[in-house]
């Protein structure tokens, strides 16, 4: 089964989705030709069941029923039904039949049999309902989910390779960022994601998380812009690697993550500094000699004493949205160094310059960041209705956000201290992870690492804004929201998590799109095992069985067919050993209500074939052996046996029961032939 044109497949054979536990999660996937003969030889094999329990019924019935005194006609004909019916259909046909045909000479005829044929019918329709629901219900497994595998399993190298080292990194960033985003966009916010087919790839469409709009200002005070607990915080619930992310593992080898992030609008005027290039000495990479700029500085970045520089150029030059991000990785030296008061010693941080450059709006905002303060409406027309502009008086906004991450051993309840990705390693250690756990953690750190928000908008400029969308000929179409900035940067956590789902599910299936040079194959066995146990809700067309189901069916169907075979011989010795000569009888009136048994005591009452042998059995035999019955003179309008002659061992027995006997049969007035019975032994 190919998964993604990688060389992924969804794995067919035994596993067991310990997400619904060792029992029920014990499961049996197969390719669909190999579903469809398991589900027919199911279905097949529950309808013999349904036989052999019909035989068992039958016979409950029939032993309930028999008693020694003398029954009416009705009464014997429906133990012999009851006998020597070998389907439910059948039975009902025979009960259906001797209503029609007793009405009016027995007593409450369709009373006594009507029913027995309902429940019949009643019997082939819930077994009909049975073999097909065995089949697609009962034995199907509760997962919902199938394991894949890939020969390519491993995580994304930065030792480099065909494609440059660093450089091949930034490139796959920047298309993991475009794939989750458009995941996010979809899969996040639809309320129905599970029904979406572009969200059918993970165990769970999307990650829940939690918003608050008023928290804290993360920073110093007078860094965040506004009123206090303005700041906008997003924070995911506990993500389980088993039943969040598919890591199939058992429960106590399975382990919980958690990632928050804090942003909020920065202030501008003290940290922004308006200058004209003057010469290259000047070093600001976006601007030529006599360009007018605007520096931020919120601490150095790179190899220059600020962190932004913006071109007033772009406010003239028809740019829409940019949005320019700089990220700060707690423990390390290079790239952007926040300012003091700026830094956490417990956090990631990024930052991200938003401007809104040569665009107009079609509606007022008073959003922090598209703030529309300044408007602008052209001189009337003759004949056409004057018409306002908005546009974004502030040049630039900044939105500075911290990055925590958490993880936390659900056999202990014991958490780690939040902090950035790098120093994760460190935190865990007093978690007492199991070595699979370990194993577990490493997937899911190297996943982390590029997990910040940073990384949502890293390489994409103003089109990771979701207000770019409405964006038309360099005019803002739609009316934005007044918190437009916190639908922003929530849009950037839900790609941060499904960047997380897409890296999780990528170690298994290997990295898209990269050579095999670039990829870190499992260094032991525990990491080769990562490399069978991720789970997807693709299915690819396979079918998965429930080992459990199809055990109970197997079981409870072999229990059956073999009572069946054996309940006659079991009963009887019951009936004659155990309880003594006063039940044996019900017995005997089984053996004797048997088709063959019946034909065999007809013919030995009319005084044919001599002696038998095997009468307690199913098939009695007739010990002279020779010819006898016939039909030749038998009377189409009102038959009876007696007429036809017996020749046995060339004795004729047509007339009597030998030379000078007189014979059994006799002739009514209308030459009808009967049984003298007074003279058959």
């Amino acid at each position: 089964m190919s998964l993604g044109g990688q060389g992924a497949y969804i794995y067919t054979g035994p596993w067991i989705d310990y997400s619904q536990g060792v029992v029920w999660g014990s499961t049996i996937t197969l390719s669909p030709r190999d579903a469809q003969v398991l589900g027919s030889f199911l279905a097949a094999y529950v309808t013999v069941v349904g036989s052999q329990l019909w035989k068992i019924i039958t016979f409950a019935a029939h032993q309930f029923r028999a008693h020694r005194g003398p029954s009416d006609g009705i009464h014997h004909q429906q133990q012999v039904i009851l006998r020597n019916s070998a389907s439910p259909s059948g039975a009902a046909l025979s009960f259906f039949q001797q209503a029609w045909y007793w009405r009016g000479t027995a007593r409450r005829s369709f009373l006594r049999t009507v029913p027995w044929g309902l429940c019949a019918i009643a019997y082939v329709m819930v077994f009909a309902v049975l073999s097909v629901f065995t089949s697609s219900q009962v034995t199907t497994s509760h997962s919902a989910t199938r394991l894949v595998r890939s020969p390519r399993c491993g995580q994304l190298s930065l030792a480099g390779g065909e494609a440059g080292g660093v450089p091949a990194f930034s490139i796959r960033n920047l298309n993991s960022s475009l794939l989750a985003s458009s995941y996010a966009r979809v899969c996040y916010a639809s309320g129905d994601a599970a029904s979406n087919l572009q969200c059918g790839v993970y165990v769970r469409p999307n990650l829940p998380w939690t918003a608050n709009a008023a928290a804290a200002c993360p920073f110093e005070d007078g860094t965040c812009l506004g009123e206090p607990n303005t700041s906008f915080e997003m924070k995911s619930d506990l993500i389980d690697s088993l039943h969040d992310l598919g890591i199939n593992t058992p429960e106590h080898d399975r382990l919980q993550y958690r990632k928050t992030a804090v942003c909020s609008v920065l202030h501008t005027k003290q940290f922004a500094q308006n200058v004209t290039v003057e010469s290259e000495a000047q070093q600001i990479a976006t601007a030529r000699i006599g360009d007018d700029v605007f520096l931020y500085d919120y601490g150095p970045s790179a190899l220059v004493n600020y962190t932004y520089a913006y071109n007033l150029n772009l406010q003239t030059d028809g740019v829409p949205y940019t949005a320019v991000g700089y990220l700060s990785v707690l423990g390390s030296e290079t790239g952007w160094q926040p300012m003091p008061a700026l830094n956490r010693t417990d956090a990631d941080v990024s930052i991200t310059f938003i401007s809104s450059n040569s665009l107009t709006y079609d509606y007022p905002c008073q959003d922090p960041v598209f703030n529309t303060s300044a408007s602008y409406t052209p001189p009337p027309t003759p004949g056409v209705s004057a018409t306002t502009f908005y546009y974004v008086e502030q040049v630039v906004s900044p939105i500075a956000c911290t990055d925590q991450h958490q993880f936390c051993n659900p056999n202990t309840g014991v958490c780690s201290t939040p902090t950035g990705a790098f120093r994760l390693p460190e935190a865990v250690e007093s978690l007492g992870l199991s070595l699979t756990q370990q194993v577990v953690f490493t997937r899911i750190f190297g996943t982390a690492l590029s997990s910040d928000l940073y990384y949502s908008t890293f390489g994409r400029g103003g089109s990771a804004l979701r207000a770019s969308e409405t964006v038309n000929d360099e005019v803002q179409t739609a009316q934005l929201a007044n918190n437009q900035w916190t639908l922003e940067v929530s849009s950037w956590f839900e790609t941060s998590l499904a960047r997380l789902q897409q890296g999780i599910l990528s170690y298994a299936t290997g990295p898209p799109n990269v050579p095999d040079s670039e990829i870190r194959k499992p260094q032991n066995v525990l990491e080769e095992a990562q490399c069978y146990s991720q789970k997807v809700a693709l299915k690819n067309g396979t079918v998965s069985f429930s080992v459990l189901g199809m055990s109970i069916v197997l079981i409870v169907g072999a229990i059956i067919i073999l009572f069946s075979a054996i309940q006659e011989e079991v009963v009887g010795f019951v009936q004659r050993r155990l309880m003594g000569k006063g039940a044996s009888w019900r017995n005997l009136n089984w053996v004797l209500d048997d088709k063959l048994q019946l034909q065999r005591m007809l013919f030995e009452s009319l005084g044919w074939a001599g002696e038998w042998r095997n009468e307690r059995g199913s098939i009695p035999v007739n010990e002279a052996g020779g010819r006898f019955g016939g039909w030749d003179d038998v009377d189409d309008g009102n038959p009876r046996l007696g007429r036809a002659g017996l020749t046995m061992g060339g004795i004729g027995m047509g007339q009597g029961q030998g030379q000078g006997e007189e014979s059994p049969f006799m002739q009514d007035e209308k030459g009808r032939s009967h049984v003298n019975v007074g003279e058959v032994q």
